[in-house]
């Protein structure tokens, strides 16, 4: 159950060190309950992996074997289609949420075997023979062996997503500082007590960490370790005239994958880098990835280029996020971690952190 003990004008509830979609999230939906609340982020909000992820929201594009992780982002997929409407009324930002669908393509035998095995008994989606794949897209070409269609899963536009979280939080009263990096932390006895950032201090009641890949960083300077690591993605951005499919789609297991977006763009993506901490883009990605979706839809060769973007995946060893308090320091939480999954569990996160600090179910859920 949170304390509120503090009540001078540098002390709060809860900071939030991060601005990216998921502290955005955390901010959000304690604003909502009324708590007092100060984010800190050290350049500019969702200025990271929140500002050009390709926005997927796919329950089944990789496959789970923790069910409650896979429970959670059944959760956090429902309440997409209940934000939606909710910020595009109240803060005038339509997300582009939408339940399109998204295909996995089986592109050999083994794929197809796998596919069938690992799907046989998820009534949410449906096998596809090659002809009817062809049928949904007919700019696929070559000698695909059928696919696994998902018509619930759909996609979001990340940085509408953030938006709106960063103007929701900030109309319910929240206080969001950029360009305030976190130099170090207060402390009294086990419990943090504040945060030293470049210029000031403030005090507060809990931390929650939502730093993404920074993470790991921030919580040594507490003697912890939280084995958060960047792993660099690239996105491949091209113009389109019309929208040639209407889904995301997944190139087989190659880790390739091209979602259109409403307003024109196709996404083409990615790769799994350890590289430390360096975001930029790569000529060697850029020739990898046109190469992988090219082969299977050589007319986005045609398309005009826009560029390539690249950003920084929060990995953990077992792929799972790291949601709720920590572990030997009182008042301090985490929610990073999530890798390739936080866009979809953006709402989940936020929704997670907000209960567990109340002891309880917060008053709204969305």
């Amino acid at each position: 159950m949170i304390n509120l003990k503090f009540s001078d004008k540098k002390s709060y509830d809860v900071i939030v060190v991060g601005g990216g979609i998921i502290g955005c999230s955390v901010a959000y939906y304690l604003a909502k309950e009324k708590i007092k609340v100060l984010v800190l982020e050290k350049d500019t909000v969702g200025s990271h992996a929140s500002s050009g992820a390709a926005g997927m929201l796919g329950i089944h594009s990789e496959h789970f074997i923790n069910p409650s992780f896979r429970k959670a982002c059944l959760q956090s997929r429902t309440l997409y289609a209940s934000l939606s409407p909710v910020f595009k009324e109240q803060y005038g930002i339509d997300i582009e949420y939408e339940q399109s669908g998204i295909m996995m393509l089986a592109c050999s035998e083994k794929e197809k075997k796998d596919f069938v095995r690992r799907y046989a008994l998820d009534h949410e989606v449906q096998w596809h023979e090659p002809v009817q794949v062809k049928t949904m897209m007919p700019a696929l070409k070559g000698d695909i062996k059928g696919g696994v269609f998902c018509p619930l899963d759909g996609q979001v536009s990340v940085g509408r997503v953030c938006a709106s979280f960063y103007q929701g939080a900030l109309a319910h009263g929240a206080e969001i500082k950029e360009h305030a990096e976190v130099t170090g932390f207060i402390r009294h006895k086990n419990r943090v007590t504040g945060v030293q950032a470049k210029n000031a201090q403030y005090q507060c009641a809990h931390i929650v960490l939502a730093a993404g890949p920074w993470t790991g960083l921030l919580s040594e300077k507490l003697g912890l370790h939280i084995p958060i690591q960047p792993v660099r993605g690239q996105i491949l951005i091209f113009q389109m005239q019309k929208r040639f499919v209407t889904f995301p789609v997944f190139l087989g297991e190659s880790g390739f994958y091209m979602v259109p977006k409403p307003d024109g763009y196709l996404y083409a993506g990615t790769t799994m880098e350890h590289v430390g901490f360096r975001e930029k883009s790569t000529q060697k990605a850029i020739q990898k990835i046109s190469k992988g979706v090219m082969t299977w839809f050589p007319g986005i060769g045609d398309l005009p280029f826009k560029g390539a973007w690249a950003g920084l995946r929060p990995g953990t060893p077992d792929g799972l996020p790291v949601i709720g308090p920590a572990k030997g320091i009182k008042g301090l939480w985490l929610a990073a971690g999530h890798f390739r999954r936080g866009i979809l569990l953006a709402p989940y996160t936020g929704q997670q952190i907000a209960r567990h600090l109340f002891g309880g179910k917060p008053h709204s859920d969305q």
